[in-house]
């Protein structure tokens, strides 16, 4: 059930791709608990105000701004949901019951909700 259900995800709600000249590296946010960085889109796109990852450190998350600042991360493909279905997975053990096997599309929107701050999945157009 469990593999169906991602498969029903992957089809429904595909990944959206943000470049990274959309970022506004001016109001970029490093927040040291997590560590957490936060870099605003300037302007929105659909929904997505901003994305976030979780770096192992502080000058990692120094080291991938600079990357993205300077073009060599081309752009990032983020998740469209407020809540990562496999980290919900791990830590709700009852979410396959709430989404009632991801056989309705709204009710796995309902469940994962819709994100305005967006958790990167992918780095992209990766330049040495």
């Amino acid at each position: 059930m469990l593999a169906q259900c991602v498969d029903r995800i992957e089809k429904w709600f595909t990944l959206i791709t943000i470049r990274s000249q959309e970022l506004d590296f001016d109001h970029a946010r490093v927040i040291l608990v997590g560590p957490t960085v936060l870099i605003p889109l300037k302007t929105a796109h659909g929904n997505v105000k901003a994305i976030r990852w979780h770096p192992g450190d502080v000058s990692q998350a120094m080291n991938m701004i600079r990357l993205l600042r300077e073009g060599k991360i081309g752009a990032v493909n983020v998740l469209p949901f407020a809540h990562d279905p496999a980290n919900l997975y791990e830590t709700r053990l009852n979410v396959l019951d709430e989404l009632k096997g991801c056989e309705q599309e709204e009710l796995v929107q309902a469940v994962l909700g819709q994100c305005t701050e967006c958790n990167v999945r992918e780095w992209l157009n990766i330049k040495p």
